[in-house]
């Protein structure tokens, strides 16, 4: 049996503005920092970065070498695997070594509303539903090719499952069942079947589940503004 959840754009509305939540660069490149992805684009009216060179470091000198050189067809590029609250530096370079961009960005944990995701919420209608007097103060519109950690964590905990000793040492030590989900750009599909996630939740229960939520049981953290938004749980 398959479950599906199609979740386009959750919200949570606010009077404050967003001009402090929104990123905005001077260079070439249109970069946004995660604390666990770059994502790379070239602005608007620049030439796209399909075949070219990407090279990003922790300090301002380039590496010799390519860290990575992007396929044929590929506008956006994510670096992974960074260390959070850092600065990295990113050059672009076509693929006869001429130079095409370069900027620095910085891996915040915080989440924020940059461009991309405003221009989808003014062209999505079930986004732009904000009651008069609102404005958007959080939102996914899930339409990145991998998940804002700054948003979500994948790691289901719950006040009941802390009683149970060996899902409390699975939460602690990073063991945690993951969700199964796919992102296709405009939409999350969280699924629930015979074969996935691979294992049930608890050892002797009959649930399995796929889930994302606001809050990290380990490190207390609450990624949505709690005297704003609260906590979100999204799961199947």
């Amino acid at each position: 049996m398959k479950k599906y959840l199609f979740l386009a754009g959750i919200q949570v509305m606010s009077a404050l503005g967003l001009s402090a939540q929104t990123t905005s660069s001077n260079v070439p490149l249109q970069l946004l920092g995660t604390r666990s992805w770059i994502r790379v684009d070239m602005k608007d009216n620049q030439p796209n970065i399909s075949g070219a060179k990407v090279f990003w470091a922790k300090t301002n000198k380039k590496p010799k070498t390519a860290n990575a050189i992007l396929a044929e067809g590929v506008k956006r590029y994510y670096i992974q695997q960074v260390e959070p609250e850092t600065t990295y530096y990113i050059w672009v370079e076509s693929a006869t070594g001429k130079s095409m961009a370069n900027g620095k960005v910085y891996t915040s944990k915080r989440w924020q509303l940059d461009n991309t995701e405003l221009d989808e919420e003014r062209k999505n209608p079930s986004s732009r539903a904000v009651p008069v007097g609102m404005e958007v103060y959080w939102q996914d519109e899930f339409n990145d090719q991998l998940l804002n950690r700054n948003k979500w964590t994948t790691n289901y905990f719950s006040s009941l499952n802390y009683l149970n000793a060996k899902s409390k040492d699975e939460m602690l030590h990073d063991r945690l069942p993951q969700p199964a989900y796919t992102l296709n750009g405009s939409a999350i599909n969280l699924y629930v079947n015979d074969t996935i996630p691979k294992r049930i939740f608890t050892a002797g229960g009959n649930q399995k589940i796929s889930s994302i939520q606001t809050y990290d049981w380990k490190s207390n953290e609450n990624l949505l503004d709690n005297s704003k938004g609260g906590y979100f749980e999204v799961k199947t």
